[in-house]
């Protein structure tokens, strides 16, 4: 993938506007169709279709074509079509645009790496749409849109900066709707700012979007100054065709008493003159009622926008003491966690040094045993008159030499039951043997004495 820092950027228009001049570009913007008419303004609405669809699309304005053209072509045909992994195919669909304002005219550009189509962009110039579908589309989402959206702004950047100007001047800009408005009146994020260039003639457009994205309560309140702006236009226009008919019947009225017309036909335009005037009269009171509602919309919104902001802020607030509380206690269990580490380190540092002493002490019981059993192999009388000391061999609860794991008990210190039982055995095989004692036969517990016959009774059929 092109490293933004390493992207070759050649930000001269001159290629672009010999390829696409204004004179081939719509004049007037269409109108979006079909999901298309939700998307944003230049920038991606990933849940605008549904994910198997593989596909997203944005839309800019009219007069951004030519820059975002520069862009596509900066990007992917200067940069990323000189890549060893990737081809660029880039055609204009028709070839030859005979009507500049044919919804057809588009630009095509499809991405293969490896000779495998990723993605193709469709940019479709009447409509501002800009479509994006493959199955490596994410990659356009994830990757490609961000770095078009840092040189579309250095493409704007360098227009405003080499024209003679980048003073606005007066431009229409079109909404949704293909309605058209003065400049004051387009949306709060298309200032649109016309700056002529004296090389080409070309006028270029440096659009200052807000923040990239957009806030439901921004867009609500710019959708209804959009439509009041469109109320009062409409009413001032009607006024203005009004006050022309009057104008236009009173000269009439002048005209025919110069000409000395018949009485009848000036009472008869008379009285379309006082007809006229009376729907004038009608319309100015109108007009004042839909400028009142109109101020009173506005007095209501501004009132539910500053609640919206208190709530906004309130929420903001909290969620910022929540954040920093958080922190502090991921602090705090942090501390205490490497505290707790620590302490097991020291733990098992002391558990293995412990351990090794065992082993150590260990060793030292068995060589101790085993001299001691080397010694005493056999009987050896100490004292000649009465007493003896005697070994009592505990060879069988060992094995190779270390104690047999089954006559332990669980600290491997102790004897078990096992053990214990093993060892009383042996106490008294030598305690047998030093007295010359033999041992006794064992006999099972399943046999039991033959009582049958005697007893008080003497049995059945007794007879005396």
């Amino acid at each position: 993938m092109v490293d933004l820092g390493k992207l070759k950027i050649d930000l001269s228009m001159d290629k672009t506007i010999n390829d696409y001049p204004l004179s081939s570009l719509p004049s007037k913007q269409n109108k979006r169709t079909g999901k298309a008419k939700l998307s944003l303004f230049e920038q991606i609405d990933p849940n605008l279709y549904d994910e198997h669809a593989k596909i997203i699309t944005f839309y800019t304005n009219l007069d951004r074509i030519q820059p975002w053209i520069k862009t596509l072509d900066i990007y992917y045909y200067d940069n990323l079509g000189k890549e060893p992994d990737y081809d660029i195919e880039w055609y204009d669909e028709p070839k030859i645009w005979e009507n500049r304002n044919n919804s057809g005219n588009s630009v095509m550009i499809e991405v293969l790496k490896k000779g495998e189509l990723q993605f193709n962009i469709t940019f479709f110039v009447t409509t501002g749409t800009i479509r994006v579908q493959g199955s490596h589309y994410y990659e356009f989402v994830d990757i490609h849109f961000p770095i078009l959206k840092d040189i579309l702004d250095k493409v704007l950047t360098n227009i405003s900066q080499t024209s003679p100007t980048n003073t606005c001047i007066s431009h229409e800009c079109h909404d949704d709707n293909n309605n058209t408005h003065i400049n004051e009146l387009c949306p709060v994020d298309k200032v649109t700012c016309v700056l002529p260039d004296s090389q080409t003639g070309l006028k270029s457009v440096l659009v200052q979007e807000d923040q990239p994205q957009k806030d439901d309560f921004q867009r609500l309140e710019l959708n209804l100054v959009d439509t009041l702006a469109k109320i009062e236009h409409s009413h001032n226009e009607n006024f203005s065709k009004v006050l022309t008919a009057v104008k236009q019947c009173n000269d009439d009225v002048l005209v025919l008493g110069k000409g000395r017309k018949d009485d009848n036909e000036i009472s008869t335009l008379q009285l379309k003159y006082k007809t006229v005037q009376t729907e004038k009269q009608t319309l100015e009171v109108k007009l004042k009622h839909e400028q009142s509602n109109i101020m009173l919309i506005k007095a209501q919104h501004e009132d539910q926008m500053k609640c919206h902001n208190q709530i906004l802020e309130e929420t903001r607030s909290r969620n910022e003491k929540v954040l920093t509380t958080s922190n502090s206690e991921i602090d705090f269990l942090s501390v205490s966690l490497q505290t707790k580490n620590e302490e097991i380190d020291k733990l098992t540092d002391t558990l293995k040094r412990h351990t090794q002493h065992l082993e150590k002490l260990q060793e030292e019981n068995i060589s101790l045993r085993s001299q001691m059993i080397s010694r005493f192999e056999d009987f050896h009388l100490v004292n000649a008159d009465t007493k003896y000391i005697l070994l009592v061999d505990h060879g069988n609860m060992l094995r190779n030499g270390n104690p047999i794991a089954e006559l332990l008990s669980q600290d491997k210190f102790h004897l078990s039951d096992s053990g214990v039982s093993q060892l009383s055995a042996n106490l008294k095989r030598g305690i047998h043997t030093a007295l010359n004692i033999p041992m006794p036969n064992s006999r099972g517990r399943s046999k039991s004495r033959n009582t049958r016959g005697r007893g008080r009774g003497r049995g059945r059929g007794h007879h005396e």
